[in-house]
């Protein structure tokens, strides 16, 4: 996956609205840490008309109350209390509605975040799931901000996901299927695609196995288990050497691919037992 060209701008701040600011403060502080970044202020329109915010929600907004938090990463929190008009309950939860539906935040332990919440007013929506080693929930605060908890970031999430499905035994479990169609593989020659069938396709089967089968697993069993970073470089010099080798002894094109394909196959698979 190539990096998008696009600078990768930063979450800035995310806005709740309630119907009591100071409460909200208060229960986001007990459960989260959350910190005040300022003071709260209440921006009345018969006071300050020109005020931005009242550019910005239209004329029907006349009071409004609100506060500033932010989390441990930076990320801005702004609670809002509309006085009038005043605050309006959200629905229950609706995982389907258009737009955004809930925020995530990172816990160490969910279940006990979960019971902290269902302490001050707060619930669980659903049940805890594993996820890859991990655990994450649902909650959903007293005024029906829906949140998820999870116990660790996204990108670590994502990162344990994918170094399980390329683990050594994965990896090896892969290779095998891939070996099996390989040498299932009809041959090609200058005539064209033929089956398997005459006493010389056999060969052509039993001088394959030997190249996919025998020379990778001799290769493999007199390299050296690697500790450090320079063995494993040597190690990976001898599997790329080996395949220029494989190369040279002139064997017929199809073959000769295969190898190659195998061989930096058991290299890459080097490079995942070396980052794992």
């Amino acid at each position: 996956m190539q990096p998008h060209q696009n600078h990768n701008h930063v979450f800035n701040h995310v806005a709740i609205s309630v119907p009591d600011c100071d409460k909200a403060v208060e229960w986001y502080q007990d459960i989260f840490g959350f910190r005040r970044i300022r003071s709260d202020r209440t921006t009345d329109r018969g006071e300050t008309p020109d005020a931005p915010i009242f550019r910005i929600y239209g004329n029907d907004l006349k009071k409004v109350k609100c506060a500033w938090l932010e989390a441990g990463n930076g990320v801005g929190f702004e609670i809002f209390e509309f006085q009038d008009p005043q605050y309006k309950q959200p629905q229950a939860f609706e995982y389907n509605r258009g737009g955004f539906f809930h925020i995530a935040i990172t816990v160490p332990d969910p279940n006990a975040t979960a019971k902290k919440f269902n302490e001050l007013g707060g619930k669980q929506i659903g049940e805890t799931v594993q996820m890859y080693g991990e655990e994450a929930l649902y909650v959903a605060d007293p005024w029906g901000n829906v949140i998820e908890c999870l116990s660790c970031s996204l990108t670590q999430l994502v990162s344990t996901r994918i170094s399980r499905s390329c683990s050594p035994a994965n990896v090896q479990a892969d290779g095998q299927q891939r070996m099996s169609r390989i040498v299932k593989a009809p041959q090609i020659d200058n005539i064209g695609l033929r089956g398997f069938g005459s006493s010389r396709d056999t060969h052509h089967a039993s001088e394959t196995a030997i190249f996919f089968v025998v020379f990778p697993a001799f290769i493999l069993s007199i390299m050296p288990e690697t500790s450090s970073k320079e063995e494993y470089t040597s190690s990976s010099g001898a599997v790329l050497c080996f395949t220029v080798k494989l190369m040279a002894f002139g064997i017929r094109s199809l073959i000769a691919s295969h190898c190659t394909a195998f061989i930096l196959g058991v290299y890459l698979n080097l490079q995942v037992q070396q980052g794992t």
